[in-house]
Parts: C-alpha cells; sequence; structure tokens
C-alpha cells in the first residue's frame, strides 16, 4: 500500500492489472469447531434486538424523525403550472414503470418520500434500486446494459435499450444507477463487471480493445464507474495509513452507496462537527479536532462528497445534497446533536442544517459563511439546478487546469495574515484532489445552482445559538459586515472578528478553537449581545459575492488576475 501513489493520474501509470472474477464456489466451508452456530432467530426477535439497541441511545427517536423529513419537503416551492403535463403522460415513462417493476425493486429512500407524498412515484426514475434475482438478477440486466442498441429478440434487453436514456438525463449517470446497490451489497463484483464489459468490447472488436474508446457509453461508464470506486477504497486504506501516523482516526462511511470519509478524535464530552468549505476536505480541521479534543469534546470532521478523498460520483452537486449528507451523518455516525460548524460554502450547509432539522443541532458556529442576508425573504421560493448550462464544462476545466498548475496563488490569498500556513502538505492535497475520477462534475454542478435562501430564513427557523466568526481580510467574500447583519435580524447571533482571511479556523486554529469552546460552555448566554447596532443595519443590502456559483467567480476572477500577471 506504502507504493501506491496519492494521485489517481499516478495511480494509472502502474498499470496494475484487473484480476479476474472468482469462479462460483461448488461448496461452504465448514464451521470451525470452536465456533457455536447458535440459533437463526426469528423475524420479530431479530426487529426485537436492533429496537433495544437503538433504545439505549436516548437521541434515537429526535434523530430518526428528522432523518424521515427530506430537506426539498421543508422548504417553500413555486407554484407549477396547472398546464404542465406529467411526465406519466408520454409512453416512454410508462414502459419504464413497466420494466423497473419487473426487474427492479425501489430503495428505502424512494419508497419513503412516495408514501409521505413528496413527488409523483410515475413522474421519474429517482434515486436508485436494487436488481431483483441477486446475482443472476444482476447479470441479465449487466449483459443487457453493456449491449446498448444491439439488435436483440430478448424482451428484457428490448426493455433495457428502449428505456436506458431516461435514466441518462444526466450523462454517464446510469450506470450506478441501476447497479450502486449491487456492487454494494456483493450481488455482483466490480472485477466481474470489469471483465464482461471488456469481453464484450473485444468480441466485437476481433479480439481487441480499439484504441479510439468504447463502442457504447455504457460500457464506458461501466468500465469507468468500478475503476472510480476501486480507487477512492484504496485510498482509503492508504488515508488509514496516514492519518494513524499523525493521530487521527479516519474512517468511511457509506452514503446512498457513496464512500464518504471522516475522521474523529476525542472519546468523550459534547459532540462537535466541523463541515469545510468548497474544494477543501476534512484536514483542512486538522488543528482545530486536536486542539478541540485536548478541550474535552468528541470532534469530527467529514469530507464532503465531491471534495477530498471522498468519491466524486456523477451527480449534480447542490447546498441541499450536502445538507442531506451531513444530516444523515449527525444520524447516523455520530448518533447524538452536535456543536455545528462550517467555513465558507459549509457554513452555509450547517445554516441549512440547522433550519430544517434544527434537533439535529445543539449549537451553531459560522466561519465566514456563504450566503447572503435579505430583510425581506417573504415570497422566496426554493429553486431546483438547472439540468444544463454552456458555461459549466468549459469554465470547470479551466478551473481545474488552474488547481493543478497554480492553486498556490489563490491559496495564499485566502491566508493573508499567515500565509506560511498555506505548507507543502496543504498544497499537495488540494491538487490531488484535482486529479480524481469525476474531478470536474461538483465544478460543472455549481454553475447549475439558482439563487438559494438566504442565511436568515434558516437562522429564523432555528432557536439554538449561532456564533458567526469572520476573517475581515477575506478575498472571496468582501462583505465584512455579513455577520453583523444577521445579528440586527436573528435573535441568536453573536459575533467574532479575527485579522484573518478565507479560512481563520486554519489561519489562525488556536483563537477560533477559544472561541467556540467559550461559546458553547456559555451555553444561553451566549446568545446576548451588544445591540449598539447602526440604525440602518437592518436595511442593509447584501450584493457582494455569497452564493456557491458567486465565490467560484470571485475565484476566477482571481485566476485571471494571475494568469494575466
Amino acid at each position: 500500500m506504502e507504493s501506491i501513489p496519492d494521485s489517481y493520474k499516478d495511480y494509472l501509470r502502474l498499470g496494475l492489472r484487473t484480476l479476474a472474477p472468482l469462479p462460483p464456489a461448488t461448496s461452504l466451508p465448514q464451521m470451525p469447531k470452536d465456533v457455536d452456530a447458535g440459533a437463526l432467530p426469528e423475524y420479530g426477535d431479530f426487529v426485537a434486538s436492533v429496537d433495544a439497541i437503538r433504545g439505549e441511545n436516548q437521541w434515537w427517536e429526535t434523530l430518526r424523525a428528522a432523518q424521515e423529513q427530506p430537506g426539498e419537503s421543508l422548504l417553500p416551492q413555486a407554484a407549477s403550472p396547472a398546464s404542465a403535463p406529467s411526465s406519466a403522460q408520454y409512453s416512454p415513462f410508462k414502459g419504464v414503470l413497466k420494466w423497473r417493476d419487473e426487474y427492479i425493486l425501489e430503495s428505502p429512500d424512494a419508497s419513503l418520500l412516495k408514501k409521505q407524498g413528496y413527488y409523483d412515484a410515475e413522474e421519474e426514475v429517482v434515486g436508485e434500486y436494487f436488481i431483483k434475482g441477486g446475482a443472476t438478477g444482476a447479470s441479465n440486466v449487466l449483459d443487457g446494459y453493456l449491449r446498448f442498441l444491439e439488435p436483440t429478440n430478448r424482451d428484457d434487453y428490448k426493455a433495457v435499450y428502449e428505456h436506458i436514456w431516461e435514466m441518462e438525463k444526466k450523462p454517464g449517470a446510469s450506470f450506478r444507477k441501476l447497479f450502486g446497490s449491487a456492487l454494494a451489497l456483493g450481488t455482483i463484483s466490480r472485477r466481474r463487471v470489469m471483465f464482461e464489459a471488456l469481453q464484450y468490447e473485444k468480441d466485437r472488436n476481433g479480439g481487441r480493445l480499439s484504441p479510439f474508446g468504447y463502442s457504447t457509453f455504457t460500457v464506458g461508464a461501466a468500465v469507468g464507474d468500478v475503476k472510480a470506486m476501486e480507487w477512492f477504497d484504496i485510498l482509503q486504506k492508504k488515508s488509514e495509513m496516514q492519518a494513524s501516523q499523525k493521530g487521527f482516526n479516519v474512517g468511511a462511511w457509506r452514503w446512498r452507496g457513496y464512500h464518504i470519509q471522516y475522521a474523529s478524535m476525542g472519546n468523550e464530552g459534547p459532540a462537535v462537527l466541523l463541515v469545510h468549505g468548497f474544494g477543501a476536505f476534512w484536514d483542512h480541521f486538522r488543528d482545530n479536532l486536536r486542539g478541540l479534543a485536548e478541550k474535552g469534546y468528541r470532534v469530527f470532521a467529514l469530507t464532503l462528497i465531491g471534495f477530498g478523498r471522498s468519491e466524486k460520483p456523477n451527480v449534480t452537486y447542490t447546498e441541499l445534497l450536502w445538507a442531506e449528507l451531513v444530516r444523515d451523518f449527525i444520524v447516523e455516525v455520530v448518533q447524538e446533536p452536535v456543536v455545528l460548524a462550517g467555513n465558507s460554502i459549509g457554513g452555509f450547509t450547517t445554516t441549512i442544517v440547522s433550519g430544517l432539522w434544527p434537533s439535529l443541532v445543539s449549537s451553531l458556529v459560522l466561519l465566514n459563511t456563504a450566503g447572503k442576508v435579505i430583510p425581506d425573504y417573504k415570497g422566496l421560493t426554493y429553486k431546483k439546478p438547472r439540468e444544463s448550462s454552456p458555461i459549466a464544462n468549459p469554465v470547470s476545466k479551466l478551473l481545474l487546469f488552474y488547481l493543478q498548475t497554480s492553486s498556490d496563488k489563490l491559496l495564499t490569498r485566502c491566508y493573508p495574515k499567515q500565509p506560511s500556513r498555506v505548507d507543502k502538505w496543504l498544497l499537495n492535497e488540494v491538487k490531488r484532489g484535482s486529479f480524481d475520477p469525476g474531478n470536474t462534475k461538483v465544478l460543472e454542478s455549481i454553475f447549475l445552482l439558482r439563487a438559494p435562501l438566504p442565511l436568515n430564513f434558516f437562522l429564523d427557523r432555528y432557536d439554538g445559538n449561532v456564533l458567526a466568526i469572520q476573517g475581515k481580510h477575506d478575498p472571496l467574500q468582501k462583505n465584512a459586515r455579513r455577520p453583523e447583519m444577521l445579528q440586527a435580524l436573528c435573535t441568536n447571533v453573536s459575533v467574532k472578528y479575527l485579522d484573518a482571511g478565507h479560512c481563520p479556523h486554519d489561519e489562525f486554529p488556536d483563537e477560533v478553537n477559544t472561541f467556540i469552546d467559550e461559546f458553547v460552555k456559555r451555553g444561553p448566554e451566549s446568545s446576548k449581545r451588544d445591540r449598539s447596532i447602526s440604525p440602518d443595519m437592518a436595511n442593509a443590502t447584501d450584493d457582494d459575492p455569497a452564493t456557491a456559483a458567486e465565490i467560484v467567480e470571485e475565484e476566477i476572477k482571481l485566476i485571471t488576475e494571475d494568469l494575466k500577471s
């Protein structure tokens, strides 16, 4: 493992051979003589034992109730045009539903959403699905998937061919949508997918693989996805080795079938969860994890999907997606309400969590948070992301190229008072992630996002204490008085300023750790603050960059300046 490079680009250069799938087992091994097999419990006994274990956690009912509330259902929605026809009126959808019912089992999440009436069961194929029929069923569906558009007399293949485009609304996303659960459960292996995909290509090309790419995009999607899954698993093992040398406990959590990395320190005390900003990772809280653990906290830091050493799948990334990830991490990993802290876009994400699922957040800390402040937000509604943007792909590639070649300049600007904190490790880790498979997907999604609801919309729905820590020299968010606007409009916000840039928690970790510790220990008193705010503050306008897309636009401006110079 030590010889495996951290960079996916360098890893591919090794040219490691994919192992062939194992043959079916002809027998099962005998039980070891010193092991008592016991008795298989009845289903009712099994459920009772699980409930008993959950009942030992005083927070279980609170956690479960929060997780059963989909984020979008809790937001104000724009009225749908009455004349808009349902997708189910079109014949392709009816065929999709018939095929899905015959070969696919719905995911529990999708079933729950439909039961609660949050979307029409006939509008679209949503979520991730479990393929019926175990290994045989998965192999049959894989065969049909690989042979996309190939003439056939098999009805099940025809069904796949006819409706695969519906699952390709986001190009290349169909493989993981269909096979993610089968791969996670082991009813089909990555080796088997790789073997069948490459064998199909060889059969079509006289026993050789074409140097010009794959014959169908489904083959390309299958090969690319299983390679990516394998890479992130290897990277996880390497990360655990590297982090243990520094005293961090690094774990892997499977969220909706995707690999998410996180770290933890401390064994007792209140739980703290740290959420990074755009382009960062859990390690960005390297000195906050250790510092807060030494002050008596159980500290967690996760890497959001699409960043760092977490998986970068072909999905549409939104603030709501990240918020639901944070919610589920609190429920499934931390298993109790947390002191929730976030930097930049991570700050806006944590604000959404606090407003939509307030029972999960004991108090909130915002570190140069993204998000706007709008005094009168009545009438504003949640807007789903756009389906496409002509600039998303080219601009994303420009940003990626910059990260891979000159990101040290932009990072140094974000640490104006302590540029030495932008050390070799931080620079290398930012560049490392830019070579991962799926590296452009999150950047492309930013250009599809619409203006989100403002920070004060969510804070008005949260009655816990909020501490806004603001670095006064932020090159990406130039409205340093945004926290004061929040303080004027929301009754539970207190403010601390630091002579720092965009990442005060990493530029001055000791000061930020002390702020958080004092804030938490003061409890309800921490919301009391000096009310001597200028009379016009409540009516101020917040026109400076604050949303994810606007922050990226500011980064592009800085990049352009660097390139010109």
